[in-house]
Order: structure tokens, then sequence, then C-alpha cells
């Protein structure tokens, strides 16, 4: 019988999840891929762009239908790669593999400064939200989440994956703290790959120096992880968001004698053009950012192109995002965070600023370094080709 992999996901599959998730690279291995679409997890009605519908994607209506599907598989050369958080919505999936003993992979990914700035004790974390913030409802989900998974590992009603995927020293250090028994991978960055992948590919915007801002739908109603994770406070506040954007980039512009281009979010359906006024690209992130003499952003895990080529990074926010809510003004000392790590300069663009000389917009490369060590890189070596290592590891568990 032919080995499957399946991919368990709560968000639609696209053409862009198809290729950086490994999915494309399998099937040209003539390994049998399936991808389950679980919409019935998180209950979110809006969908990604670009949705694709390939012979091997399933839906899955509920737990039950997930049950029966799997069921299935449980005598059969099949390992599922787990797309999903551990919470108290999705651990129903943890326990139903465990009860068929599907071997399963799963990743620790995408960590970024932020985890290091947050209190190691849950309680603490939870009061504090507590106390900012009076959802009750919110408060309770997380206290239940974690009273939940607790219980269900001390019963032994999951289990760990047979193989965790990890990118950069800090995650590393977090699954070897946890004296976890599965075996640990190092992996580069998604986004490293899709580096090398574009190498040999010819430069987008030809004969014209050029700065890109990372679009972050910051306004988009479309986003679908805003509705997974409730983070909807800037939903629809176009005019004043993109006024303030418009302001800055003519400034840049006219400053450095220089063109903006957008790389809009490849969750976004925005219409961005129509605010900007600017070339707008889908899915170029890295081929933009390699060409690119700067960066600008918010806070993006595009981010990453930028700090893997050694570009400067100008990071922006509006008074609106200071001002809007616990979740925008939290954004906003994110985003001073992630300068202050990478030595890069930081503006409220709605208020009195210098730009500085162009000569001055340079990377910080030990800072630079440190970051792609702690969570874009596996031996700090950008020649490694992780679907490769991916494909290589999940062999392992497939027989």
């Amino acid at each position: 019988m032919k080995k499957k992999i399946i991919f368990i996901s709560s968000v639609d599959l696209t053409k862009y999840y198809s290729k950086i998730f490994g999915i494309d690279y399998l099937i040209k291995k003539n390994i049998n891929v399936e991808y389950w679409y679980s919409h019935f997890i998180y209950k979110i009605k809006k969908k990604p762009k670009d949705i694709v519908k390939l012979r091997y994607k399933k839906t899955i209506n509920s737990i039950n239908d997930f049950k029966k599907k799997i069921y299935k598989e449980k005598n059969n050369p099949t390992a599922v790669v787990l797309l999903l958080s551990l919470d108290y919505r999705s651990i129903e999936i943890y326990k139903i593999i465990k009860k068929f003993n599907i071997k399963s992979a799963s990743f620790l990914w995408d960590l970024d400064p932020t985890l290091e700035n947050t209190s190691k004790n849950i309680f603490i974390n939870l009061y504090k939200k507590f106390l900012t913030k009076l959802n009750y409802k919110q408060f309770l989900t997380v206290i239940y989440s974690f009273c939940k998974i607790k219980l269900y590992k001390y019963f032994n009603l999951i289990k760990e994956s047979e193989i965790i995927f990890y990118t950069g020293s800090l995650a590393k250090n977090i699954l070897k703290k946890k004296n976890t028994k599965s075996k640990l991978v190092g992996i580069n960055s998604n986004d490293n790959d899709r580096l090398l992948e574009c190498r040999k590919k010819k430069r987008i915007i030809k004969n014209k120096k050029y700065c890109v801002f990372l679009d972050s739908a910051m306004t988009s109603i479309d986003h679908i992880d805003k509705y997974i994770f409730g983070e909807k406070d800037m939903a629809g506040l176009h005019s004043s968001y993109f006024r303030s954007l418009n302001s800055f980039f003519l400034e840049i512009e006219t400053k450095y004698k220089i063109k903006i281009v957008i790389s809009r979010h490849p969750k976004s359906k925005l219409n961005i053009k129509k605010y900007l006024n600017r070339p707008v690209y889908d899915y170029k992130s890295p081929e933009l950012v390699k060409e690119a003499e700067f960066v600008i952003c918010h806070q993006s895990l595009s981010l990453s192109y930028a700090i893997l080529l050694n570009k400067p990074i100008i990071f922006i926010y509006t008074q609106k995002m200071f001002d809007q809510s616990e979740a925008t003004h939290n954004l906003v000392n994110t985003i001073k965070l992630f300068g202050k790590k990478l030595g890069q300069k930081v503006f409220n663009i709605d208020k009195n600023f210098t730009l500085p000389e162009i000569n001055q917009l340079k990377p910080d490369k030990k800072k630079y370094n440190l970051y792609k060590k702690n969570y874009l890189l596996e031996k700090n070596n950008q020649e490694i080709y992780s679907k490769k290592i991916f494909y290589e590891n999940l062999k392992t568990i497939l027989k």
C-alpha cells in the first residue's frame, strides 16, 4: 500500500499553503498526500483568498467525521502532520490520533522576541489580562483551555508527536526543557527556503531603485487569523490608516528619491492600490525584498526575508494603532521591541519625526545574526533546504 501523509489544518487550502507547507514538494517525491480541511474546529466563516480545489483536499465537517476517516488509516502506513496549535478546541483531534495510534509530526516554529518578553507564569499573564481588560469570557476560556490540556496529558489521553520540527535555538531550548520524547529535528524557516528557491529568478522591478512595504493586513476584514485569535480591532478602519501611510510614503519617496512598492499580505483580499495608488504584488515578498534598498513594515512574518538578506528596516505604527485598543497598543509595543532587538528605527508616522540620511539606513549585523540564530536558522546555515529534511524525516515514521 502506498505511504500517505495527511496534513490537518483548520484553514482552507490555497496555492500559497501548498507551497510553504511542503505539500508540492512531497507530491513530486511520489508521496500520497491529503489535506484535511477541518473547518469545524474554530468555526470561522471567513475564507482565505485563492482557495484551490485539488483532488487531495478533503473537507472534514465534524469531530465524528474526522474520527471515521482517520479510523480507516489506523492499519495503513500513514502519518499526520499537525498544522494545529494544541488548545481546548483542537485537543479532541490529538486525542483521536492517540486512540488509533496514528504517527504524527508537528512544529515549533515562527517564534519571535515577544515570547522572551512574556512572563513564564501563566497565572501572572492571566492576572495581567484580567486587570487590563475585563473580558470575563476570554479570561475563563484561557483557564479552561489550560486545565483541559493538563488533564488530558495527566490521564495520557494525548501523545507527543513522533517528530517535532523546530526552527531556531529558542525553540530547541524550549523543547529540551520539556524533556520531550519526540525526535527533535532542526530546520530553517520557510522563508529561508523561499529565498533559496528564488535565487535564480529574474528581478521583478527592472532598472529602478525601490523600497518595499510589507503589508500586515492591518485593516483587512478578510485576514482569517484575526478571527481565529479574536484580533479585529483595526478591521475596516481604512481611511485614517491609509491616510497616515500615504503621508509617510510621500516623505520617504521625496527624501530618498525612491519608489515604494507594496507586498500585500497573503491572507488579505483588500484592494490596497485603491488607497495607496502604488504597485501592489501578491506572493512576491522574497523576490521584492531581495532587490529592495530597504524595507518598511509594522511587524510581519515576512520580516524574516529582510533579516535573512541583511536589509535595513524602518518600523512604523500609527497613532490609531497606539490608541485603538489593548490589542493594537500591544502590537505597537511589539513593533518597538522588534526595532530594539534588531537595532532599527521605529516611527509613529502621525507624530513629528526626522528620517535618517540614506547612508544611516544600515542593518545591525550583530543583532541580525543573533536573531537568525534564535528564530530562523538551524546551525546558522542558510544553505539548508528544509523541505528536503522534512521529507527525509517523515519517511522514517512511515515504515
